[in-house]
């Protein structure tokens, strides 16, 4: 099936579908047989689908496609609101809501350029007593293999999902899919809520594998739920490749209670990062390579019934299972803060996790050319362990030629804090300033525990693994505190470990203090000769440079932003009546840029009375049918 030139503007009350499972669809409500085309075509207006009890299915352009089938769309948007609803149902069931800009759900393979949507898109599902998942996405809201190249969203996305067992799953572009993306964006909120779980993602809310290629993501992302993932661009990632990209919005994850409290073992967990949320274990190696992320990482737990609650906050990544990583130059800027509540005298055990580049890993880390200038904050009552670059590694860790900057603070029972601190970091209550004759201030780095043990280290709190530290510096007081308990302080990392340092640094007038001292391999160097560092330490002054606050940064790692490429052309016309058999005809072609801007290209012609014909304006060659002296039968664009 093939739909091409094809433009359909909805009246104010839309298209709706209402039905124990309903498909609802701009141009088709549900597809079965054939493989489908669209393309030069648009949908103006409201898609809603309704159902008591089953499905609801619903897209801009279409609403539900099976498995055996193919999409492509090409050239194509819609601006409409797009809803999916179920609501319970009297007997127990499964019900699911998907809702997606161009398509609600599709099982095949899709294939989507030059395209967009612009309106609110919103799945909602709920039962009383079974399954209710909700699954929406900027362009399609889940799918089995998807390609997008060229296309973006600008609208709010938002998925809420509530049962005993619930999934609620937004993405800027798709909810559930693996996929391939190039020069593509979202500049929307997208929210996931659930009484189960909540994940969402800047362009993919949960991915099995993916290439995201020169894109980005600017609106922020937010979770609320038992179970919470939150990413710049991914909220679950099963492993797959980052380049050119970044997100500049806050991501922000909540744990909050769920609707069955019976069981005595309720576990809650949250992981919400700049890039990724989580990167889940199937060991498939995950790459991240020139990208970055600025906005604020926050995470929190605000309900006592959990058993036990973690959460993980990075400002790349929240949490690694047991995945291969490699990070290659990128860096985080932006507040990352972990923090665990509960009521008092409530049984609990929680854990908070910070880190300027990771939360907390497990598996074989590799990072090269990276680092931080962010505030880190770790708070919980059991366990805290907060980063310079790494929360806590019970894995395998290299770091070359990277560093951390920013405050890092750590409070709980058994605290471990490590963070080496820069010019202009935020002074915190628990650091002090010290200002240097080139204008720097400087701040410490503190831990402080009521009881148990404290740990802090220059650029990793905690490490159970072994570690290799090549060609990297540490800069700011380091601080220890417990009373009473143990008192941990190292220049590169809390506690000692598996330890392996090479051509390493600790800039002169920083303080290690603490009641047990660890000392790395790290030779002193003058803080007045901070800006010789690069070539000294041997950092590649290709790739670094020294910005005018004396801090290394990235040369020519800016703000990436996807080529301007011509998204769509929309033609439209209008005839003016003129003396005796003539009327005047104006063609105009709109032209929509990948950046979001628009050009208009137009052209005036004399024509006669019911006139039909194809005529030249700019590049395109338009078609339009017209009918008396005013109206307009077909305008369209030919190839």
């Amino acid at each position: 099936m093939a739909i091409k030139n094809v433009g359909i503007n909805i009246h104010s009350y839309g298209i709706t579908a209402t039905a124990i499972g309903a498909h609802a669809g701009g141009l088709i409500g549900y597809n079965l047989f054939g493989d489908v085309v669209i393309e030069n075509c648009y949908v103006n207006g409201d898609v809603t689908a309704i159902s008591s009890g089953g499905s609801a299915y619903a897209g801009g352009l279409i609403g539900f496609s099976w498995d055996d089938v193919s999409v492509t769309i090409k050239n194509s948007h819609a601006t409409g609101n797009i809803f999916a609803i179920t609501l319970a149902y009297s007997e127990p069931n499964r019900v699911a809501a998907y809702a997606g800009g161009l398509i609600g759900l599709h099982g095949g393979e899709a294939n989507i350029a030059d395209s967009y949507t612009t309106g609110t898109i919103s799945a909602s599902a709920s039962d009383d007593s079974l399954f209710a998942n909700a699954y929406v996405g900027g362009l399609i809201g889940a799918c089995n293999m998807l390609t997008v190249e060229n296309s973006y969203t600008t609208g709010t996305i938002s998925a809420s999902a509530s049962a005993p067992v619930a999934n609620a799953i937004a993405g800027g572009i798709a909810g559930v899919t693996v996929f391939i993306m190039k020069n593509s964006y979202a500049t929307g909120t997208i929210t996931a809520t659930s009484s189960g779980a909540a994940i969402a993602g800047g362009l993919i809310g949960n991915d099995n594998g993916g290439i995201v290629d020169n894109c980005y993501s600017t609106g922020n992302i937010i979770v609320s739920g038992a179970y919470g993932y939150a990413g710049g661009l991914i909220g679950i990632s099963w492993g797959g490749t980052i380049v050119n990209s970044y997100n500049t919005g806050n991501i922000i994850g909540t744990a909050t209670s769920v609707i069955d409290t019976t069981t005595s073992e309720l576990d809650s967990v949250v992981c919400v990062g700049g890039l990724i949320g989580s990167l889940s274990g199937n060991g498939d190696i995950e790459t991240v390579v020139n990208s970055y992320a600025t906005g604020n990482i926050i995470v929190t737990s605000i309900y006592s019934e959990f058993n036990t609650v973690t959460v993980y906050a990075g400002g790349l990544i929240g949490a690694i299972d047991d995945n291969p990583l490699v990070i290659v130059n990128s860096y985080t800027v932006g507040a990352v803060i972990a923090t665990t509540h509960s009521v008092v005298g409530a049984t609990i055990h929680d854990c908070a996790y910070a880190g300027g580049l990771i939360g907390k890993s497990a598996g074989t880390v590799t990072i090269v050319n990276s680092y931080t200038n962010s505030q880190i904050t770790a708070t919980a009552h059991e366990y805290a362990y907060a980063g310079g670059l790494i929360g806590k590694s019970a894995g395998t860790v290299t770091i070359v030629n990277s560093y951390a900057a920013g405050s890092v603070i750590a409070t709980a029972t058994f605290t471990y804090v490590s963070g080496i601190v820069f010019a202009e970091s935020i002074v915190s209550s628990s650091g002090s300033g010290t200002d240097d004759e080139n204008g720097f201030r400087y701040t410490a780095v503190t831990t402080m525990s009521t009881s148990g043990n404290a740990y802090a280290g220059g650029l990793i709190g905690q490490i159970e693994g072994a570690v290799k530290i090549e060609s990297s510096f540490v800069m700011g007081d380091v601080t220890a505190i417990a009373t009473p308990g143990g008192a941990y302080a190292g220049d590169l990392v809390g506690n000692r470990g598996t330890l392996d340092v090479t051509n390493c640094y600790l800039i002169s007038g920083t303080e290690i203090i603490g009641k047990t001292l660890t000392k790395s391999a790290c030779e002193e160097f003058p803080r007045e000769d901070l800006r010789e560092l690069l070539s000294v330490i041997g950092w590649d002054t290709t790739i670094w440079t020294i910005n005018p606050d004396g801090l290394p940064y990235l040369i020519g790692l800016t703000q990436p932003s996807p080529e301007k490429t011509l998204i769509s052309a929309a033609p439209s016309a209008f005839v003016t009546k003129l003396n005796g058999n003539k009327n005047g005809l104006t063609i105009t072609v709109t032209e929509r840029f990948s950046d979001g801007t628009t050009k208009a290209v137009l052209a005036t012609f004399s024509i006669d009375n019911n006139a039909a014909g194809t005529y030249q304006v700019g590049d395109y060659r338009v078609y339009v049918d017209t009918k008396g002296n005013t109206q307009i039968r077909t305008c369209y664009i030919v190839e």
